[in-house]
């Protein structure tokens, strides 16, 4: 004879557990979070205002207005001045190698000041030499003036942008 279950009692064996959705079915939508979403950002490029059209005074290319990239040049050494005009946006002026002092100028934001170059040694001896610019770079202000102990180091700190 075969025994019988017992009717009464629980099971033998724990419940499963709810295996979830069946197989090929998507998974219930989660709740959202009860935080409003984020605000809209502004815009971050506003529309400019158009700049006027100003024509250097010596009848160079007309240069779009705040955002002319204009510098007046010397170098003093014992007794001589040189002088030249650069200019970035378009290139022109008396500088000889205006492309060149454009392209390290840009790298510094137009201020002589703040040019990175690679060293380079330079001998040890004193011949002064005084270098200004002045002008406008994108709206703003460019004054830098400062003396090297000779043409070497001033070379060596600004490139090509003393080199007339």
């Amino acid at each position: 004879m075969q025994p019988t279950p017992p009717t009464s009692g629980p099971p033998p064996w724990p419940p499963r557990p709810n295996p979830g959705p069946p197989w090929g079915q998507p998974p219930p939508p989660r709740p959202r979070p009860p935080w409003p979403p984020w605000p809209p950002r502004p815009d971050p490029w506003p529309p400019r205002p158009v700049p006027p059209i100003v024509i250097p005074p010596d009848g160079g290319r007309p240069v779009v207005g705040p955002y002319r990239r204009e510098l007046a040049l010397t170098v003093t050494e014992t007794g001589r001045t040189r002088r030249a005009r650069l200019g970035c946006a378009p290139i022109y002026g008396t500088h000889p190698r205006a492309a060149d002092a454009c392209g390290v100028l840009s790298r510094a934001q137009g201020d002589p000041a703040l040019i990175r170059l690679p060293w380079r040694g330079c001998p040890q001896y004193y011949d002064a030499v005084t270098a200004t610019a002045t002008g406008l770079w994108n709206g703003r202000q460019i004054r830098y003036s400062r003396t090297f102990s000779n043409r070497c180091e001033l070379y060596a700190a600004t490139g090509p942008v003393f080199a007339f």
